[in-house]
């Protein structure tokens, strides 16, 4: 797998690329620490410097728990962080992100959870996650996860109010 991320890296660094993600798809209680150092970071490195080499940034999908890992991330030459999960799901706010990396663009995904809520809840969870990352012009919203079946008439509209509303600084 290490070798084919480091052909596709090579490849993929020849062709225009706004950014690359690493589909990794992490969370700390499977990984750990010791084996996110492993494993993960010495390839993170090398996949970004390849890719730094054409300029294009190298982001890592990291979806799940992420505290025990902050420092290692920190560490990785990672310009962002793809699918990022908030609480209540998960571990790690925009706000602590935006304030430990601080030069990491951070896609934020609206978690799957919060589109079953009301339409007024929804708006809300969005607000504050706008809010907690403050305007660093690094956050990006995405929806990156399963949406439940039939709810993005009611979520959707409502992200998209809810980031209209709190507007430019």
């Amino acid at each position: 797998m290490t070798e084919n991320a480091r052909k596709i890296h090579q490849l993929v660094s020849k062709a225009p690329a706004p950014y690359i993600v690493i589909p990794d798809n992490i969370t700390a209680a499977t990984i750990g620490e010791r084996y996110f150092r492993q494993y993960c970071l010495p390839l993170y490195q090398e996949l970004a410097g390849i890719a730094g080499e054409a300029g294009i940034p190298v982001r890592a999908y990291l979806d799940g728990d992420l505290k025990p890992l902050w420092q290692a991330i920190g560490e990785s030459s990672i310009q962002g962080i793809d699918s990022l999960s908030p609480p209540p799901d998960n571990d790690t706010s925009p706000g602590e992100a935006a304030v430990m990396w601080p030069e990491m663009r951070l896609c934020v995904n609206f978690l799957s959870s919060v589109h079953l809520k009301s339409p007024e809840a929804i708006n809300q969870r969005e607000r504050e996650l706008l809010e907690e990352a403050g305007y660093t012009g690094r956050l990006q919203i995405q929806v990156s996860e399963n949406v439940p079946p039939g709810v993005w008439r009611k979520s959707y509209p409502q992200i998209v109010k809810a980031i209209y509303d709190l507007g430019k600084p």
